[in-house]
């Protein structure tokens, strides 16, 4: 068995021992007193990144009397924010814990266990989810490797659906307040999370904001993501064009196994265009590589990739939400999915029918798709003006 393996066992078994404490826990924070100048806020896996980094930011920066907290798993990071000058806090120490405890308002771009999931009865929880749903999300997921986590079938999967709700209950726990920046996905959000209109937040999300407005947090935005600060790949003189590809889930070798060997065959193009590719794959991805020619780089997987936005002549994802935001930046998106049938099987379905959204503007191979952009024969198939047709913010 790998060590990874065995760890997350440990982990489990450690979680399920500790569960009685942890639901004493949520039960008595049902009956604490909130502080209403108290906020917490948290983004998953540790990291300072997405719409919670953005709105925390913002609220520190434009309010002086709160009382507003990161709270993070990752200790590092709460060394480094509290030198930066903020109110950060390791979510399992006693000061962690009793701040969570009195906070009236959590925010989170995910779930509540971005934060703490045990200590937040009786406050109020504003999710700012962290993309818009063209694929089927949380209990409208109904086919590929998540549909047993969400809709399960038998007495197996009902059992393990009872056993990760034990001991993982923050998906199961809705908002109060969740964002819906655009009308075209409202049924969707209140689908997926169960939730009514008057849990929804039409307002623009913050790292929307913050790459539409050309803001600056003094550079702190990019904690966590320093190195891109004097990449010499960002700052050299090249065209930059960014490849955000969405996780296939099940399938950690996705990248590596389907386009790995076509992007190099587009490797000449890009050196002869002086154009580099810049790939940010999710974070499950195994592959680590992160120079695979001169003209194509990876970068770490935790970087927030609306921290390069302003930086790129256009964007290359799939099904991706990241095209909703590109396009709502005013940034050119051009599409590559070979795997359309598959990933409705294997990963998700979709909410519409995503070919016929994009009017069939879809390359089925990185290579062309390159080869059409150094010849300049793809701005036709760019899709910014239909997201933005048929979105229709207000």
């Amino acid at each position: 068995m790998k060590l990874k393996s065995i760890n997350r066992l440990f982990k489990a078994c450690l979680l399920i021992l500790l569960c009685p404490i942890l639901w004493a826990l949520c039960f008595c924070s049902s009956f604490i007193s909130r502080n209403t100048r108290t906020h917490v806020y948290g983004s998953s896996g540790g990291r300072f990144s997405d719409n919670a980094m953005y709105a925390f930011l913002e609220h520190c920066h434009e309010n002086a009397t709160d009382e507003i907290y990161w709270i993070s798993n990752n200790k590092h990071l709460v060394y480094k924010l509290r030198n930066l000058g903020y109110k950060a806090l390791y979510k399992w120490s006693i000061e962690g814990v009793l701040t969570c405890l009195i906070a009236s308002e959590y925010h989170y771009s995910s779930y509540l266990s971005d934060i703490n999931e045990w200590t937040a009865r009786g406050a109020r929880k504003v999710n700012y989810w962290h993309g818009c749903p063209f694929k089927m999300i949380e209990y409208d997921i109904i086919s590929g490797y998540l549909r047993k986590y969400y809709n399960p079938i038998g007495v197996l999967e009902h059992l393990a659906f009872f056993v990760k709700s034990v001991i993982h209950p923050a998906s199961r726990i809705s908002p109060d307040k969740i964002f819906s920046p655009y009308p075209f996905f409202d049924k969707y959000i209140k689908s997926a999370f169960r939730v009514s209109d008057s849990h929804l937040v039409r307002e623009e999300l913050p790292r929307i904001k913050y790459v539409k407005g050309n803001l600056c947090y003094g550079g702190n935005e990019y904690l966590g993501s320093e190195s891109l600060l004097d990449d010499p790949f960002l700052s050299g003189g090249n065209r930059v064009v960014l490849y955000a590809p969405t996780f296939r889930d099940g399938n950690s070798n996705w990248f590596e196994e389907h386009i790995l060997s076509d992007i190099g065959i587009a490797q000449p193009l890009l050196a002869a265009s002086n154009i580099l590719l810049i790939i940010k794959l999710h974070p499950n991805e195994s592959f680590k590589e992160k120079l695979i020619s001169d003209n194509i780089k990876v970068i770490d997987s935790s970087v927030d990739i609306h921290l390069i936005l302003s930086k790129i002549e256009f964007l290359i994802t799939d099904y991706s939400s990241i095209a909703v935001d590109a396009a709502m930046s005013g940034i050119d998106v051009y599409l590559m999915w070979p795997d359309l049938g598959e990933y409705t099987c294997s990963s998700r379905d979709f909410y519409i029918d995503i070919d016929q959204f994009y009017d069939g503007r879809s390359y089925s191979s990185i290579s062309n798709l390159i080869f059409d952009i150094t010849n300049n024969n793809a701005s036709y198939m760019s899709v910014k003006d239909i997201i933005l047709n048929n979105i229709k913010p207000n």
